[in-house]
């Protein structure tokens, strides 16, 4: 046994498994709105509006997925990459630098 200082449990732990307590998504569609009006002009090729489209279309692509999400979930950096990649080549479009930068904004 340590001889430091005894730390009570808690007296209860709360496990949100299915969102229904804290919310990290009601944001999400503006949060890439504001991105993709950030990046879209360094494409040229496209509006905002229609770069967000292309992610919107990729993203649920991906979270509808019962084996997709669940690896999307583990690395998420690695999942707004894929979206990203998957966005910009139903725009035919190949720009890697503007895919990491959206992706790390």
């Amino acid at each position: 046994m340590s001889d430091g200082p005894v730390m009570d449990l808690p007296k209860a732990l709360l496990v949100d498994l299915d969102d229904t307590i804290l919310d990290s998504d009601s944001h999400a569609d503006e949060v890439w709105l504001e991105v993709c009006r950030e990046f879209a002009g360094r494409l040229e090729v496209v509006t905002p509006e229609e770069l967000h489209c292309a992610v919107m279309d990729s993203r649920d692509w991906l979270w509808s997925d019962l084996e997709r999400a669940p690896k999307g979930r583990l690395d998420l950096s690695q999942a707004r990459r894929d979206i990203l990649t998957r966005s910009l080549a139903r725009l035919q479009i190949s720009n890697p630098p503007v895919v990491g930068g959206m992706a790390d904004r």
